[in-house]
């Protein structure tokens, strides 16, 4: 009884040393692979891949790379096809404003603080005095509080 412990308990720890093993073994294999398929020289992006967080290109080798985003990076136009989004920030005259006018940050503190524009449909931020006044709105009317 004794006997069939111990040879357990040796199968067991070469069963794990042997685990922790091809472990490092098989992470060194994906490291050399990654290192090896980055060094590669991507020739061009495949636009008709592109879709709104991903980015996919040809390789000298003819293989791909995608690189995946969390956040947005291309938007559809009007014709259904994934254009840039440049979030270029140009300074203007009273404000700063991405090049495509979505988001409008003030200079001045007459002009409203932040503007968001999107396709139909706009929100701004602007500065107030500390007398409030509060509104309710019901249905779309207006009533002050």
């Amino acid at each position: 009884m004794k006997i069939i412990r111990v040879v357990n308990k040796i199968v067991i720890l070469f069963l794990f040393f042997l685990c922790f093993s091809l472990s490092f073994a098989l992470s060194d294999v994906k490291c050399k692979d990654i290192k090896e398929s980055m060094s590669k020289k991507i020739i061009e992006e495949v636009i008709e891949y592109r879709d709104e967080n991903t980015k996919h290109f040809k390789l000298e080798d003819g293989s791909y790379r995608v690189y995946s985003y969390n956040n947005p990076i291309h938007k559809l136009d009007i014709n259904g096809k994934w254009q840039e989004i440049d979030n270029t920030l140009l300074c203007e005259l009273y404000d700063y404003k991405t090049k495509n006018d979505e988001f409008v940050f003030s200079k001045n503190n007459n002009e409203s603080l932040l503007r968001i524009n999107r396709t139909n449909y706009s929100i701004q931020f602007d500065y107030c005095d500390y007398n409030f006044d509060y509104y309710e709105v019901t249905n779309g009317i207006e009533k002050m509080i």
